[in-house]
């Protein structure tokens, strides 16, 4: 995904070939959010549900989650094709300044290799960033 706004270089955490990801969030799905990675022993439920009312980007439950769910430190799966993805919701809340804090995207290099990369709330005038666009554009 691209980021306008953001200072290089982002820092990034690699995971060794063959590792198992940690539990992170992948996608959204008739009012739920779908985690992966999550297992019994994690402790984690592998779908969270939210309060579905309105656009999913003025979601104040959604919203709510995955900012609890970030504060804890999951990583939200990289998905450049799905615009609705909780990935997109949050850099686009950071563009807006809804998000004030960094969050992590997991993505893969290949399927054995995964890695983490931070992504820092946006700065006017860096990388030619003059502000948010309505989402989805």
């Amino acid at each position: 995904m691209s980021y306008p706004g953001r200072r290089l270089p982002f820092v990034v955490q690699h995971g060794r070939r063959g590792e198992a990801p940690p539990p992170y969030i992948s996608s959204l799905s008739e009012n739920r959010l779908i985690l992966g990675g999550a297992s019994p022993h994690t402790g984690l439920p592998s779908e969270i549900p939210f309060f579905g009312e309105g656009p999913i980007w003025e979601n104040e439950d959604l919203f709510r989650k995955l900012a609890a769910l970030n504060a804890e430190g999951l990583p939200f799966q990289y998905r450049p094709k799905d615009m609705d993805a909780p990935v997109a919701l949050l850099g686009w809340w950071q563009e807006i300044g809804r998000l004030t804090v960094s969050f992590r995207e997991i993505s893969w290099q290949d399927p054995e290799r995964w890695l983490i990369t931070t992504i820092e709330p946006p700065v006017p005038g860096v990388l030619g960033w003059t502000g948010p666009k309505s989402f989805g554009c």
